[in-house]
């Protein structure tokens, strides 16, 4: 993370981010067509991960995270028309750490270690969202 968020003050992050998206939806595609494992040090398994599931709010912003054919999607809705404003894959880092489309994701815990929101972030910018029960 600390590599991407250097990169990012230097405003080359869409760039990084796409090509290391592209690189980790190749080397998914290559394993399933070789019958290999995944390299978990590459790929998070999307199981995993299944603690992000849900709606998330804030005053401008909303997000879906639902799973798709066993990949995280993350869906931005605009709050007073339901339209989908952008689809992107939710690509995880660590249990708590993902990127959605050009941001940089963080889970927020309760004190019971229950998800209770999400930090996206794009450098020094940052929106928390609340997890909707």
């Amino acid at each position: 993370m600390v590599h991407f968020h250097f990169i990012n003050l230097r405003n080359h992050v869409r760039y990084t981010l796409n090509f290391r998206n592209r690189a980790i939806d190749i080397h998914e595609r290559l394993a399933e067509e070789m019958n290999l494992a995944l390299d978990s040090t590459l790929v998070l398994k999307s199981v995993e991960c299944q603690h992000l599931l849900g709606h998330y709010s804030a005053p401008d912003f909303n997000l879906n995270i639902v799973m798709e054919q066993d990949k995280l999607m993350g869906y931005q809705i605009d709050e007073n028309t339901g339209v989908e404003l952008e689809a992107s894959r939710v690509y995880s880092e660590t249990p708590d750490e993902f990127i959605f489309g050009d941001m940089f994701g963080r889970v927020v815990r309760d004190k019971a270690g229950a998800v209770s929101g999400l930090r996206l972030s794009l450098g020094r910018i940052s929106t928390e969202l609340v997890k909707d029960s």
